[in-house]
């Protein structure tokens, strides 16, 4: 099963974003997380699990959680500047080794309907820094954006490291 591990400020979406990337109703009080949490996500052709990681976790946590991780997906509020989430790229950098080997989904999230304003020469400088990164924009106004979203790192991961079973060889038996 992929694990995509899920970071972020405070009060950013994260907690919200994978109540309805995991197609579960948004709860009606979502409070501030202060310990991991863990999703299920079922898709057409795949199962994985978001754990995410409190705005708030000390290093230890943090380095433990994304530990062994097939991807990363950093969740950034789109009214804040995209160097917020460069932040925690750099946080994760510092901690551990491999950040470079899996993939990274950059995510601007809006909870409102505004289209959110992004820097594109910020944008473009963040991304040259992480080849592996990609960038998407999501919103609470769209749940279909968000599930196409999470859907997305999973396909990569998949891409990445397909299944045993998608290997088939000629030989007789």
């Amino acid at each position: 099963m992929a694990r995509v591990v899920v970071v972020g400020d405070s009060r950013v979406g994260k907690t919200a974003f994978a109540h309805v990337a995991c197609g579960h109703p948004l709860p009606v009080n979502i409070f501030r997380s202060t310990e991991v949490e863990t999703f299920y996500l079922h898709g057409t052709d795949q199962v994985a699990t978001l754990q995410v990681v409190p705005g708030t976790a000390l290093d230890d946590v943090l380095a433990r959680t994304c530990g062994g991780a097939d991807a990363i997906m950093v969740i950034y509020d789109s009214h804040t500047s995209i160097y917020t989430a460069k932040r925690w790229l750099q946080r994760i950098e510092q901690l551990m080794d491999g950040t470079g080997r899996v993939p990274i989904l950059i995510c601007s999230h809006s909870s409102g309907s505004a289209d959110p304003r992004v820097h594109d020469r910020r944008l473009s400088y963040v991304l040259q820094q992480y080849p592996h990164a990609e960038h998407t924009r999501t919103r609470m106004a769209r749940p279909a954006g968000i599930v196409d979203c999470a859907n997305r790192v999973v396909h990569h991961i998949r891409r990445r490291h397909p299944s045993p079973l998608s290997h088939h060889s000629d030989g007789g038996g």
